[in-house]
């Protein structure tokens, strides 16, 4: 290690121990009241989220149906592909980029 990775950075920029600032910014109403925060609702957690959400949520409502009486096979199989390939999809991106973080494989340039 060189001698300037083994110095630490000065605290600074914040005096008197004020909060860091946040990505989100606090929307204020003309009546003064606090509105909600500005959110990126096309982001991947918020993708990911709705698909596991919508993947197991169906996939508890499905072996509660079963315990109470046999369900349609047909109606079943069409759930679980309209909630099955978007999670799919999401833990695909999720493991792609552990692969990438790990260094097992090189990620591609932008095109």
């Amino acid at each position: 290690m060189t001698d300037q990775k083994k110095r630490k950075r000065p605290r600074g920029g914040r005096p008197g121990g004020a909060a860091p600032a946040t990505h989100m910014e606090i929307v204020e109403t003309p009546n003064g009241l606090v509105g909600l925060p500005e959110w990126n609702w096309r982001a991947f957690p918020v993708y990911f989220a709705v698909t596991f959400g919508l993947f197991v949520g169906l996939y508890i409502g499905i072996l509660a149906e079963y315990t109470r009486a046999n369900g349609n096979g047909s109606v079943v199989f069409i759930a679980f592909l309209v909630t099955g390939i978007p999670f799919s999809f999401a833990l695909s991106r999720i493991f792609t980029r552990v692969l990438i973080k790990r260094g097992i494989i090189k990620p591609k340039g932008r095109r």
